[in-house]
Parts: C-alpha cells; structure tokens; sequence
C-alpha cells in the first residue's frame, strides 16, 4: 500500500511513517529516545458509500452500487462497483476499495429478506351439494392483499380478504385461483383448486356386522340421508361407531346424527347389500384425522390400495395395533404375523394408539380403475362367511399336525357353536408353522378350531376372553391330531389315520375294522404315476391293525402327494406332505 506521507520541515525530529486500512493514513513522529511526540493525518482515505435497496422478497436480485473509489472488491467475490446476487436468506455483504492516494476503506451493509406468504391450499367452507354460493379460503396473513380469479365462475364477495364466495356457471370445467401479496411487498405463489366433479362409491356388505368407510365427502352428511337406500329396502339394523349409535325407526336416542370426513363405521345389514355413496372425492392431504390414545375407528381416503406402513407412515411410531374384520398389523410383531398388508378404499380400520397423533394419508393421485379382490379365492370365499361382531381380538397361532408343522397355506377356521368367527391361512418360518386370526364376538366363548383341507376337519379347542382392545397374550398351541375324517361309502372301517404328518418318509397307517377287508395304499408322484407303497394285504380279524409305510425309496422331492387306502369297502384318501430329514 502506498504511503501517504505529509513532510513538515520544521520539525528536525526522525520520522516514520505509517499506512492505514480504513479511511486514512498518519505520519508518526518521535524524538531521538524514541518518545513519540506527534500524530498527525498524512492523507484522506476514500469516502466509501453502496446505495440499494437493503429488503427484499424471495427470488429477488440484491443490486448494489459502491461509490468513492477507484476499484471494489466484494465479500462474494465479485469485482467491480456493482453488485449482483440473489442471496437465500437475510445478511450482510462487505465491498473493499482503494483510492487514487492508494488509501482503502471498507464498508458492510445488512439487508433483510422477507418471507414469501404462504396460503396453504384453497379449502371449501361451505357445505359440499348445498344450493347457491360456495364458499372458499386460504390461510389469513396479516395485512395480505389477496388477489382471486375464477374460471367459469364470479366472485361474489370477499375479494382482497383470505374468504370468498363464488357463483359457479355450471358449464365447462371450473377453476379458483388466488395468490397473495403481503405487507412488505413479496407475491405468495398462486394456487388453484377444481371443484370436484359427482363421484359414486360402491361399498359391498356382508350379512352381519361390517367395517366400511367412503372416500366421498356426500352432498348430505346426514345418517338417514346417507343410508337411505339401505334403510328404505329395509335390509339396514344400525351403524355405529366407537362411540355413538344410529339405529333407523327410533325417534330418539340416535347420538349418531351425521357422517364425518375421515371417520370410519360398522353397520349391520340383514342380508348382502351395497352401500353407495355420492358425493366429491375428499382430498386426503387437506384432512387430517385426530386420533387419541387408545382405540380408534376410522376411515380410508384415497382411492387406490397403499401398503400399510406407508399409509400410515404419519402415526406409525405411536400404533399398537390396527385391525379389520379378518386381518391385523402389529408394528412389533414379526413381519409373518402381519396379515394386513396394504389398506384399501371401503375398508374401515381399528387403530389402537400408545399416544394421540394425527394421521394425513399420502396424496390421492392415482387416476387409474380400482379392481376390487376377487371372490374366487378360497380364503376370500371363506373371509365372506365370517360372523363379525364390533369386538374382536388378534390371535396368534403355532399350528401342528401330530407334533409337525403344517404346510403352507393351509386354511385354519375358528368357530363358535357353528359361526365362523375367524379365517386365516399358515405360514412356514424358520421350521414352524404360524397362523393369524382376528377372532369375532363379544364374550368369553369356548372357540373350537379347524385345520381345513378338502373335506377333513381337525379340531383343537381353546377358551379365549373376547374382550374389546386385548390381544392373546401368548402364541396359541394350535394342536392337531391326525386326519380322522373318512369317507361314509368306505365299508367295514370305523377310523383311519395316517401319521406323522408331515414325514421324512416313514409313517403309520392305523384302521378300525368292522369286517374282514383287503388294504392296499398308493402314492401319485410328481408324474402322475401310482407307486405302491404297501402290497395288497388281508385283513381277517376286526379291530385295531397298524400298517408301516415306508415312502423312502420312492425318491420323492419335499412336497404335497395324494395317498389312496384302498379297501374292499372304498378308497380312503389323504395328501401327505414329504419333508426333507
């Protein structure tokens, strides 16, 4: 830096000179003993000044100019006397320069960026299919200018406020639009909003007790208007919910007036029936759904299948449990326990929650056709019998046949004197075999169990306590003993059995004679092919008779294979399920 130095030849003193990074510099002068005895300024630095505006809006460029210098250089890093730069968030920026005496100064200066309005979306206030006006708003921001437009449309009031009222045309497809400009100058983006057109939903019911909910806001939210179909054709008892009670005919004592977004319902008709419902599509972000701890009932808003973690992906760490009619989902169990997989449009869901949350579905935009599950699947065909009542409780079950594991897939029933209260099918993991069942009812009930394939039933009991919110403490020993069932045109045998089953191979056919017969036993391999396992053999003397099966040297793979008994009476038949030793 240069030295801007001012000789004063009347001082015989040393002198020193000195330089300065601001404003100026100064002459320092000292005697002989090193004493300084004079400070005086030696030249005048640049008079450094930046004009500009010091707010803004986001988005916007920050043009500043610096005068009083013959170069700049500022904290961005850029040169020259203008600056240039859309900063993200309010600060301050610094310019260096240097004058023509080689002086230099440095100034800051602070600038605010404002924040941008945010309106949130556009919200219907006013009841949805009632006559006249609509009514809209976004959210309130103080001192806001709000600016809206309608397409096939006119605004009837509220023009330059965050509410307005609109008269629609009826003709083409409508849109509202707004955006906002706030106190300090900075434009919202704008938003829109599509009034929804009609849409119609159409919710199957079972004989009995169903969990349903519509994604459709109805043009009457009131309960005898929304079930007037039903009620009219007379198959409707009564809708419920956790809570309150609707029950058609009664004049009073009906707490459940109206139907809410979000919520869910049993309703208990007389014979299958379809709910319909009309009415506009809700939009699952704009409503949220307050939940408490404990149980609650609730409905599904969007209108397409999402799988359950990321339905709920908003309240899963506070979840215990969620229920259907036939299926449930524990965050803790493990994953083969979890038969509900995905939530579906129709459905309502029991959720139990260790503390109060606020669900928000993910957005709904799907536009595609919903397939609605098909009826021709046996454990469907089967779920569709089941007897529901609101209280239910999720039962776990270890399921064996003769001390093995089951198969796969096998279909397990629970009854109670006769209703079918519960279905479910077995799963394989890590050598044992699983079952879940939300059992129905609505008392402490002896419950009896079925291992169902074809026509055999085996039965295990257990006495479980029904009790609404409670769960089977522990995983149920579902016991099986060996097939036992038999055909009635199968002469002169009272009982036969064949075990273990499954088998590594060797196994034991057991009968109960009545009169002398003639046994043969098959197996059907892989090809089709009937491979003897035990020779034609006579029986002559009635009674108990065990026969050893050694199905080893047939060389067959793991899996399911028909054995046939063969009798002079009849063929008696199983499947025998080959596992590896």
């Amino acid at each position: 830096m240069k030295n801007c130095i001012l000789l004063n030849s009347l001082l015989l003193l040393l002198t020193f000179q000195s330089q300065s990074l601001h404003a100026q510099s100064y002459v320092m002068q000292y005697d002989p003993s090193g004493n300084l005895q004079k400070k005086s300024i030696a030249g005048q630095g640049p008079n450094l000044q930046i004009a500009g505006a010091e707010t803004l809006c986001p988005g916007d460029t920050l043009v500043w100019t610096a005068s009083g210098g013959q170069s700049y250089q500022w904290s961005t890093g850029a040169q020259g006397a203008t600056l240039k730069v859309v900063p993200p968030a309010s600060g301050q920026y610094s310019v260096t320069t240097t004058a023509a005496n080689g002086c230099t100064a440095v100034r800051t200066r602070t600038f605010t960026v404002f924040p941008q309005p945010n309106l949130g979306f556009i919200q219907q206030t006013s009841p949805v299919g009632a006559p006249g006006p609509v009514s809209y708003a976004v959210s309130a921001i103080p001192a806001a200018a709000y600016f809206w437009s309608a397409v096939n449309g006119f605004i009837l009031s509220g023009q330059g406020t965050p509410t307005v009222q609109v008269q629609w045309s009826g003709s083409g497809q409508e849109e509202l639009k707004v955006y906002a400009v706030s106190q300090q100058g900075c434009s919202s983006d704008t938003i829109s909003y599509q009034p929804a057109a009609e849409d119609e939903q159409f919710i199957p019911l079972n004989t009995g007790w169903n969990l349903v909910s519509t994604y459709l806001a109805p043009f009457d939210y009131s309960t005898p208007a929304v079930f007037s179909e039903l009620e009219q054709s007379g198959v409707l008892v009564r809708v419920k919910t956790i809570d309150k009670i609707y029950t058609p005919g009664v004049p009073i004592g009906n707490s459940l007036q109206a139907l809410e977004d979000g919520a869910g319902y049993w309703v208990k008709v007389t014979q299958p029936a379809t709910w319909e419902v009309t009415g506009v599509k809700i939009d699952p972000i704009s409503t949220p759904i307050a939940l408490k701890q404990g149980w609650n009932l609730i409905g599904y808003l969007p209108n397409h299948p999402i799988p359950v973690q990321q339905a709920l992906a908003s309240i899963l760490p506070n979840i215990q449990k969620v229920k259907t009619i036939y299926n449930s989902f524990d965050p803790a169990a493990p994953p083969i326990f979890n038969t509900l997989q995905q939530m579906e449009p129709g459905q309502g869901y029991l959720i139990r929650m260790t503390a109060p949350g606020t669900l928000v579905y993910p957005p709904d935009n799907f536009t595609g056709i919903v397939v609605a599950s098909r009826t021709d699947n046996p454990l469907r065909a089967w779920q569709q019998q089941v007897v529901a009542y609101p209280n239910s409780v999720a039962a776990y079950g270890l399921v064996t046949l003769n001390g093995h594991p089951v198969p796969e897939g096998r279909i397990i029933l629970a009854k109670v004197a006769g209703e079918l209260r519960a279905v479910g099918t077995t799963v394989l993991h890590e050598g044992q075999s699983y079952v879940t069942l939300v059992i129905n009812g609505d008392q402490s009930e002896q419950i009896q169990f079925y291992l169902l394939e074809e026509d055999e039933q085996l039965t295990s009991s257990f006495q479980l306590v029904l009790t609404p919110g409670t769960d089977a403490e522990t995983v149920l020993p579902l016991a099986f003993g060996a097939t036992t069932s038999i055909s009635a045109t199968v002469e002169g045998i009272s009982n036969a059995s064949v075990y273990p089953n499954p088998t590594a191979g060797l196994c034991t056919l057991r009968l109960e004679t009545t009169q002398p017969t003639e046994v043969r036993v098959c197996v059907t391999d892989l090809l089709g092919r009937s491979r003897i396992v035990l020779p034609s053999t006579s029986i002559m003397i009635p009674g108990s008779h065990s026969f050893l099966l050694d199905l080893r040297p047939l060389s067959l793979p793991a899996g399911m294979y028909p054995l046939e008994v063969y009798t002079t009476g009849g063929v008696i038949k199983y499947k025998v399920f080959i596992q590896q030793p």
